[in-house]
């Protein structure tokens, strides 16, 4: 009997530190599963944290895309305003061009039209002699004995000869000054203001 109560304490004994052993294992198990969770709850949370930047940077990113598109598109309404105005502006200088030629044209014929006149005037601008003192005899004494009659009525045939120049202006159309006719510059030919 003593043998097998001995044996059965020991066997006891035995059974208590093997469990002691396990409790210990499972406790230290537990501790490190704990340690292994806060661990990784910190790298969890270092992870969101750099999700959120990342987050944040990716908003960052996609405001500065759109930023841009709205840029791009600004310039090509403004480019596309530009080339409207250019192109309105070679439409304009092309018709100004085309109303311009003819009115060039008009302008060069004038002024040749203008030098032709002046060089014909300078052999028709001579004083002529009056018709009595061609038909009179150069001798003073037919001029004496005419007397005081022959000078009024060469007044009286210049008078009549001025009337009848000036008559024959005013039936041509043409405007007259002090001096002569009104000449038209450049600026009845281009814009039909006359001169004055």
């Amino acid at each position: 009997m003593s043998k097998i109560n001995h044996i059965e304490r020991a066997l006891l004994d035995s059974l208590a530190a093997k469990d002691q052993a396990f409790r210990g294992l499972i406790k230290n198990i537990r501790q490190e599963a704990r340690n292994d969770t806060d661990v990784l709850s910190l790298a969890l949370k270092a992870v969101r944290a750099q999700n959120d930047i990342l987050s944040t940077d990716l908003e960052d990113v996609r405001k500065e895309v759109k930023d841009q598109k709205e840029l791009f598109k600004e310039m090509d309404e403004r480019l596309a305003t530009v080339r409207s105005e250019l192109l309105d502006f070679r439409a304009q200088a092309q018709e100004n061009h085309l109303n311009l030629s003819p009115q060039l044209g008009f302008l060069v014929d004038y002024i040749n039209r203008g030098g032709d006149a002046k060089n014909g005037e300078g052999g028709s601008s001579r004083p002529q002699p009056p018709p009595d003192d061609q038909s009179r005899p150069s001798g003073g004494s037919a001029s004496r004995s005419s007397g005081g009659s022959g000078g009024s009525k060469r007044k009286d045939d210049r008078g009549s000869g001025l009337k009848k120049r000036h008559s024959s202006g005013g039936s041509g159309g043409g405007s007259y000054g002090p001096h002569g006719p009104y000449k038209r510059d450049a600026k009845y030919w281009i814009f039909g203001e006359n001169q004055f």
